[in-house]
């Protein structure tokens, strides 16, 4: 399965649908788009830093929205 094809599950799952959801992918333009339709909270770069990774995923379990490099 894809990616999108486990947020399109995730996203019409009545009891999934309310968790966050981080994305850490190398996809550009187009993906990101879909990630945001799908509500995904966060979008990280795998060639970001893996901290960015880990405060994104901190922020999310925390309930914040970070502002992670797209």
């Amino acid at each position: 399965d894809s990616g999108f094809e486990i947020l399109r599950f995730w996203r019409s799952t009545p009891r999934l649908k309310p968790i966050p959801v981080v994305v850490w992918t190398l996809a550009r333009d187009t993906q990101l788009e879909i990630c945001r339709y799908f509500g995904v909270r966060e979008i990280v770069s795998k060639d970001d830093d893996p901290n960015v990774l880990r405060a994104a995923l901190a922020s999310t379990i925390a309930g914040r929205t970070t502002t992670a490099k797209e």
